[in-house]
Parts: structure tokens; sequence; C-alpha cells
């Protein structure tokens, strides 16, 4: 069957949300997806090409994508951007806002899978971005069972000293250089703790067990992780 033709841009945690929607689109249709990467919708932080190398090998061993390139031009079937002018956005939660834009149930089934490894099973992955610092939160609630089981991760290490700095905690570190073994390590968590940014997107496409911190007053953001479908059930957060 000919592949649907999707352009998707950044930043990458919108991305790997927006993966959900080939990956659906391809349970329901048998047709796989032919992606496009580009500044589209969002800018990637490091830019496109660093993104492309950084995720290439994890997309194109999902079974519903056929292929994954860089946007040259080419033409597409579907815009994975267009929800950013959806006239939910700020009223509705992210699931309802991608269920009505492209016709799926966004988030319904796994859409990142990786090899197996043993090694983080019985972990808590914590995560927290530099961007979405949440001052107020109670870390004694969160952190209430013995600091061994957790496991801060990350690829830049000024984010392990701003959590603990935040927390107060100072709790175990595995600093990755390779992207798709930091993603690895997700997929294959107990838990993970973190706030909204790729490697949180990445937990919740493999349908970890997750807890989101929310930011400080960030209005937009709450609303967007509320009131999710109901299938969507390994999902928590706190502010």
């Amino acid at each position: 069957m000919e592949p649907i033709i999707y352009i998707s841009g950044g930043a990458l945690g919108d991305f790997i949300n927006q993966l959900s929607v080939i990956n659906e689109k391809y349970l329901t249709t048998g047709r796989k997806g032919m992606l496009y990467i580009s500044s589209r919708g969002d800018v990637f932080t490091f830019g496109v090409e660093r993104a492309y190398t950084d995720t290439e090998k994890l997309i194109k061993s999902q079974p519903y994508i056929h292929d994954y390139k860089i946007h040259t031009g080419e033409a597409f079937d579907i815009d994975l951007t267009s929800w950013r002018s959806s006239d939910l956005l700020m009223t509705a939660s992210f699931g309802h806002i991608y269920n009505k834009e492209y016709n799926v149930e966004w988030g319904k089934h796994k859409w990142i899978t990786c090899n197996e490894n043993p090694k983080y099973k019985d972990k808590i992955l914590v995560h927290c971005s530099k961007k979405r610092l949440n001052h107020s939160l109670n870390y004694d609630g969160l952190f209430n069972i013995p600091i061994e089981k957790f496991l801060f991760v990350t690829m830049d290490r000024e984010e392990y000293s701003n959590f603990s700095a935040i927390s107060k905690r100072s709790i175990p570190l595995e600093l990755f250089t390779d992207y798709g073994l930091f993603v690895e390590a997700i997929c294959n968590c107990g838990d993970f703790l973190g706030n909204l940014s790729s490697p949180f997107a990445v937990a919740f496409a493999a349908h970890r067990p997750c807890v989101a911190m929310l930011s400080d007053g960030v209005v937009q953001e709450a609303g967007r992780y509320y009131n999710f479908p109901s299938y969507i059930t390994f999902y928590k957060y706190v502010r």
C-alpha cells in the first residue's frame, strides 16, 4: 500500500507527540508513514539536522514508518503541526485537540518501542527540563521512598544541578551522550517523573506510568494536560 506522506516540525517533544498520529493512522488503514522532518510549526533547539541525526535510528525502527527524511520541498498529505491553529488550543487537552484535528484516538496505543534493557525496570527515572521548573512543588511528598529507587537521567548535566537545587535532593545520576540509549532507558523504566519536555514525551509515547510536574503558573500548559481521553490511564500530574 502507498504510504501516507507526513510533515512534522519541532520542538522535539511536540515532534514525538505527533508520531502517535502516524501510528494510529497505520493501525486503522494499514498504510505506513513517509515522514519528513522540518522546522514547520516550531523550531528544534539545535536545528533540524541535529534533530534528524539524533532520531533517525529510532524513528526508522518504528513499525509504522515507511521512511524518514529531512524535508526539501516535497509534497505531503498531512501536516502534523496543523493542530497549532486549532480552535481548541487553549481550551482542551492535547488528546482532544489531536483527535479532532486528525480523526484519530491520539495516544491510545504505544507508539515508541525500543530494545529491552532490564537495567531500568525497577527504577523511577527522573528528568527535569530547565525551561519548566516548579518552585512551589512539595518535593518531600514526591520523594518519600528510598532515594536509591530514583535515577535522574539527562543529556545535560546542568538540568541535574538545577533540579538538585530546587528539590533539595541529591539522587543518583546517569548522564547520556547518545540519544538512542537515553530513549532506551526511558522506554524500559518502571515509572517516569518529569516536567513537560521531550524525555517526558518519550515516556508518554512508551506508555510508561508517568507523573508530570507541571510548571509554575503556566495556565495553557496545565489545560493541555488535564482531561485526557479516558483510555489514557498511565498519566498523572502534580502541581
